[in-house]
């Protein structure tokens, strides 16, 4: 199994009352099934955070690996031991 970290912020924080998720996944998951496993361990974030398809994000919601890059394409393979972080981008004004 490989172990990756959900870091949840903004409104996914309080729905899912945990500020980070361990999930343990196949090696070669994609991001899909990132959002699928964080659905099963989360399901206060259904229709909220994630889509109603449980396999996609609702907008603005916004996935990042590692802090370093925003992805759009959820059939990217995260590593074993990556960060995954689950917000939504800050509102300007």
């Amino acid at each position: 199994m490989a172990k990756l970290t959900v870091e949840v912020y903004g409104v996914g924080r309080p729905q899912s009352g945990q500020r980070e998720i361990e999930l343990d996944l196949e090696p070669g998951a994609s991001l899909e099934e990132v959002l699928v496993a964080l659905g099963r361990q989360a399901p206060a974030l259904a229709g909220q955070v994630l889509g109603a398809d449980g396999r996609s994000l609702r907008p603005p919601y916004v996935l990042n690996i590692n802090g370093l890059s925003f992805v759009e394409d959820l059939s990217l393979r995260p590593q074993e031991g990556d960060r995954i972080l689950l917000m939504a981008p800050p509102a300007g004004g």
